[in-house]
C-alpha cells in the first residue's frame, strides 16, 4: 500500500485495513508477517520507518500516527537531518503514542533493546543496550532517551554501565544512576575509571 499524507507506504505478508465511514480515510492497519511502515518525511525527504513481525497502527484524520504497537523483531529507523545523525532502535516490542498533526511523540521499547546512533559532526558512533528504553520524539529526532535495566553505553574510547541511563542527544549528555547486580554506575575511558552513585558524562565534542 502506498501514498498518503502521513504514511508513505506499508507492506506485510497479510494486511487488515479499516477505513472511516467515508471509505477513504484509513483509521487502523494491522500488518501481520514482516510488517513495515514508511512515514512521509519533511519536505518530501524519507521519514521514520517501523518494522516488526506484527505491527498495529492507528491513524488520526490528518493521516498522522496516533498509536503504534509492534511485536517480535521490532525496529525503528530515524533518518539523519542537518541537526541530528541517523538513529535506529531494535527490541522485541514497541508501544508508541502520538497526537494529530504531530505523529508519534513517545515510544517504549522492551526486551533486548539495542540503540545505535551514527557518527555526527562532533561525535563518533554511539551504541547502547538495555532491558527497556523510553524515548520522546520530535519530528524525525529523539529529544530524550531513558534506558533502564543492565544499561551499557559505548562510544569510541568510552564505556559506561548502570541500572539507569538518561541520555540527552541534543546536549550530548548522559546521566547514570542505579545499582545493577550490586555494582555502582561506572564510566571508563583510556585514562580513568569512575564508580559512583550518580555520574554525569559530557559526551559532546569528545573527539
Amino acid at each position: 500500500v502506498g501514498g498518503g499524507s502521513g504514511v508513505d507506504s506499508m507492506s506485510a505478508r497479510d494486511m487488515n485495513l479499516h477505513y472511516a465511514a467515508d471509505g477513504r480515510t484509513l483509521e487502523h492497519a494491522q500488518l501481520l508477517g514482516d510488517g513495515a511502515v514508511a512515514m512521509t518525511g519533511q519536505n518530501g525527504a524519507p521519514g521514520r520507518q517501523f518494522l516488526g513481525e506484527t505491527l498495529d497502527i492507528l491513524m488520526a484524520a490528518d493521516g498522522s500516527l496516533s498509536k503504534a504497537t509492534g511485536r517480535e523483531n521490532v525496529r525503528l529507523d530515524l533518518p539523519a537531518s542537518a541537526e541530528a545523525p541517523a538513529r535506529s532502535i531494535k527490541a522485541r516490542t514497541i508501544d508508541a503514542d502520538g497526537a494529530p498533526g504531530k505523529g508519534l511523540t513517545a515510544a517504549r521499547f522492551a526486551e533486548n533493546v539495542e540503540y545505535r546512533e551514527e557518527s555526527g559532526k562532533s561525535s563518533s558512533t554511539r551504541a547502547a543496550r538495555a532491558r527497556a528504553l523510553t524515548v520522546a520524539l520530535y519530528d524525525e529526532a529523539i529529544s530524550s532517551a531513558v534506558f533502564t535495566g543492565a544499561v551499557k553505553f559505548e562510544e569510541q574510547g568510552l564505556q559506561a554501565s548502570a541500572g539507569e541511563g538518561r541520555y540527552d542527544p541534543s546536549a550530548g549528555s548522559l546521566r547514570l544512576s542505579g545499582v545493577e547486580g550490586g555494582v555502582l554506575p561506572r564510566v571508563a575511558d583510556d585514562q580513568v575509571t569512575i564508580d559512583a552513585n550518580n555520574i554525569e558524562v559530557a559526551l559532546q565534542n569528545r573527539l
